[in-house]
């Protein structure tokens, strides 16, 4: 079990993950407790808030030049991506955060529900032309 008073353990990734390309540029960076990220953060669904073990945690922005795909540089290490997991995104603490702001309330689920219909539309018309 991973203690409360532990930083969060990251994994750099210094290649491009589609094309495997070490050809990066840096897009923005900074730390995870520094606005506005850390309002982001604070105003998410979570379990258990993650920011206590960010504290002095770097994030980086990056994409790749040869393809132009951008990832996070950056990502927890599996046993910290199991808590991630575990007890910071968990369904109980989605269901209060999506009460807690009406947001599975009838109209709003009403307008999900056509959302998706539109889009599966969408995806019909798209696949039925080719």
């Amino acid at each position: 079990m991973i203690k409360n008073t532990q930083s969060a353990e990251f994994v750099e990734r210094s290649k491009c993950i589609n094309s495997g390309s070490t050809n990066l540029k840096e897009l923005s960076s900074g730390f995870f407790t520094e606005q506005p990220l850390k309002n982001f953060i604070d105003n998410e669904p979570w379990g258990e808030s993650p920011l206590k073990y960010l504290t002095y945690q770097k994030w980086c922005f990056v994409q790749c030049l040869n393809c132009t795909q951008k990832f996070h540089k950056y990502i927890l290490n599996p046993s910290w991506m199991k808590k991630c997991y575990s007890e910071w995104v968990t369904q109980k603490a989605i269901e209060k955060f999506e009460k807690d702001r009406g947001l599975n309330s009838a109209e709003n689920l009403f307008e999900k529900g056509r959302h998706y219909i539109i889009y599966i539309l969408c995806i019909k018309n798209s696949t039925t032309k080719n």
